[in-house]
């Protein structure tokens, strides 16, 4: 996972404590930024597929991971999601922003 992505789930409220990355700083490349990158497994359980009709993860035709969940019942807004990532962190995070999003 990316700096950008990690640092868009800080923003939107993702709490994460378990591994630490460096990246070097874009606009000086002598000085290097850490920042938090969540586990596989807290990415799903953060998207808590428990309430959702369809919740998955896959590779995809194009090499991409795939992340979806979808939900057509009355106790939450309809959902009906499909991302994908490089990575299959960076499709369930891409998954968890856009469910987070969707809730607002």
């Amino acid at each position: 996972m990316d700096y950008n992505l990690a640092k868009k789930l800080k923003e939107a409220g993702f709490e994460v404590r378990e591994k630490f990355s460096y990246h070097k700083n874009p606009t000086n490349p002598y000085e290097e930024q850490g920042y938090f990158l969540p586990s596989l497994s807290e990415l799903i359980k953060a998207c808590n597929p428990k309430v959702y009709d369809d919740f998955g993860l896959r590779i995809g035709y194009t090499e991409n991971w795939e992340a979806w969940a979808t939900y057509h019942g009355e106790t939450i807004p309809e959902v009906d999601l499909n991302v994908s990532g490089n990575t299959p962190e960076e499709a369930v995070a891409t998954l968890w922003l856009a469910l987070n999003k969707h809730d607002n």
